[in-house]
C-alpha cells in the first residue's frame, strides 16, 4: 500500500480564520492562488489538461478539458458543490484526491497537460 502525502489542501467552501477579528473575502482568491502555485511552471492559459479518474457519482471519468484561467482549471477538476481538493505535483503530474458529497473520504485521480502525441491517438 502507498501513503501519499498531500502538499495542497484547498476547498470551495470559504469561511474566515476563526482567529481573527475580521474576514477579508479572498478567500476565492487565495483558493487559486495556491492551486496555481502547486502547479508552479505547469500552469499556463490556454493549455489542454487530460484528467483520469475523476471521482464523479458512482464511477471515474477520464477526458480533456481546456482551461483559459486558473478559475476554469479548478472547475475542470472538481465538482459544483462543496468539495476538498488536495494535490501533489510529481514532474509533469498532478496527483490529487476529491472529496465531496459522493465521495466524502475522497478519491485520488490525476491531472496532466496533454502533449502533442495525445491530440489524436485512438484510445
Amino acid at each position: 500500500m502507498t501513503t501519499s502525502t498531500w502538499t495542497t489542501e484547498v476547498t470551495n467552501v470559504c469561511t474566515c480564520d476563526q482567529s481573527i477579528d475580521y474576514c477579508d473575502n479572498n478567500c476565492w482568491e487565495t483558493v487559486k492562488f495556491i492551486v496555481e502555485d502547486t502547479l508552479g511552471d505547469l500552469w499556463q492559459p490556454y493549455v489542454d489538461w487530460v484528467v483520469e479518474g475523476l471521482p464523479l457519482w458512482n464511477r471515474n471519468v477520464s477526458g480533456v478539458f481546456r482551461a483559459r484561467t486558473i478559475d476554469e482549471f479548478i472547475e475542470g477538476i472538481t465538482v459544483k458543490s462543496e468539495w476538498v481538493l488536495r494535490l501533489r505535483r510529481e514532474g509533469d503530474v498532478v496527483h490529487a484526491s476529491l472529496s465531496h458529497h459522493d465521495v466524502p473520504t475522497g478519491r485520488s485521480f490525476t491531472v496532466r497537460r496533454v502533449k502533442l502525441s495525445d491530440d489524436y491517438e485512438d484510445e
